[in-house]
């Protein structure tokens, strides 16, 4: 209030300058308990479990693996979903003939026992010995912005390429 009558009214008085010595103090004090709580509250609710990494075996792992991409994009402006029934041919080895010779694996992430992330890995192996290399990639690939999930999924799919293609 000192500063703004200074500069506004080209004035101030001695009552300006004491209630400010007043104000000071209470104002600091007051600001300094309201930032700690709620610094306190945003690292209450950033704090996030930890991310860990489970392979798709069940139903209801491939179901979670299939439905994630609508889960984590329904809210996204332009997301156009897959075709659900085209999803469960993809990633069935029962109905994808690439599962016969090829090494893959599904994997999802969980945090607080909820899927936010999966990635495919895939070894073709009659390419890698046609063209003499010893080479995995990964697809399908869906992560929230979420940079330790992201991480997770990838060196989980990189140990698990790094290990087939050794054999």
């Amino acid at each position: 209030m000192l500063c703004l009558s200074t500069v506004y009214i080209k004035a101030h008085y001695a009552i300006d300058v004491l209630a400010a010595f007043v104000a000071a103090p209470v104002v600091f004090k007051t600001s300094s308990i309201l930032w700690e709580i709620l610094k306190n509250n945003a690292a209450k609710t950033h704090s996030k479990s930890a991310v860990f990494i489970r392979e798709v075996k069940s139903y209801d792992d491939l179901s979670d693996f299939i439905r994630l991409p609508s889960r984590l994009h329904k809210n996204h402006e332009s997301w156009t979903p897959s075709l659900m029934l085209d999803e469960w041919k993809l990633f069935d080895p029962e109905k994808n003939p690439a599962f016969k010779h090829c090494s893959t694996i599904r994997l999802l992430a969980f945090r607080d026992d909820e899927p936010v992330g999966r990635i495919t890995g895939i070894i073709h192996h009659d390419y890698n010995k046609q063209q003499g290399e010893t080479i995995a990639r990964f697809a399908f690939m869906e992560v929230p912005d979420d940079y330790e999930v992201y991480c997770s999924l990838m060196q989980s799919v990189e140990s698990w390429a790094t290990e087939k293609v050794r054999r």
